[in-house]
């Protein structure tokens, strides 16, 4: 009987990007060998896929879909108790962690089917190159984020939120409207982040002064700006 763990199939070609190995270690993605990146955590089941890049059956309401729901939700709690927050490439179902603190997560190539909801909390992340099927919630939200490359199908919120640092959404594409009322930016909001983003809907100012110190003029913005 072979004692050898079969590993996870996970594989991503970057776009020519040079990062530094550490980067990418601690939730069992060691491998980044230039501009590629494999997953060496044990496959789940009899699949070739790790929990986390182990795609979601078409049927919602089967059991097969909320076992592997459930599992997922189960690993990514153990991670963030165990100070593993990344998460590159997983595919999940949506995220939801209202009013808690979450420090360093990366969730950057990720597929996401649903929203992400981080209302109340404070949060420091990574959602560069994802993909989010739903809307984003930072309503009253302490926040450091980057969605540079991101899309985003639905809206997102940042209403009543604080910036502390930054947030990058360069060269995303949101499809929904952008709300910023009452935004608080401490630190930099940046729409215009290796390249400019592309935001369909409208954007919100009202109670803010976003507009004066977000990157907006490189931005792209097919709605309407409607704000103080």
């Amino acid at each position: 009987m072979s004692l050898i763990k079969k590993t996870c199939k996970y594989y991503l070609k970057l776009h020519d990007t040079d990062v530094d190995d550490d980067s990418w270690r601690g939730g069992g993605y060691d491998g980044n060998f230039g501009d590629e990146l494999v997953c060496f955590e044990e496959v789940w089941d009899d699949s070739d896929y790790c929990i986390l890049h182990m795609n979601f059956p078409e049927d919602e309401k089967s059991a097969d879909f909320q076992v592997l729901l459930e599992e997922k939700n189960k690993k990514i709690e153990e991670n963030i108790k165990n100070y593993k927050g990344n998460f590159k490439g997983a595919i999940l179902s949506e995220i939801n962690f209202k009013n808690r603190n979450i420090d360093g997560i990366d969730l950057s190539y990720s597929t996401i089917k649903g929203d992400v909801v981080f209302t109340g909390a404070t949060i420091n992340a990574d959602f560069s190159d994802s993909t989010i099927n739903g809307d984003v919630f930072f309503n009253e939200a302490i926040i450091n984020a980057g969605f540079n490359g991101s899309v985003i199908t639905g809206n997102v919120f940042l209403n009543d939120a604080t910036i502390e640092s930054f947030v990058t959404f360069g060269g995303a594409t949101i499809k929904g409207n952008v709300d910023l009322t009452n935004l608080t930016i401490e630190g930099e909001l940046d729409f215009d982040f290796y390249g400019s983003a592309i935001i369909e809907g409208d954007v919100l100012f009202n109670g803010s002064k976003a507009e004066k110190y977000a990157l907006l003029k490189g931005a792209i913005i097919n709605g309407k700006k409607i704000g103080d």
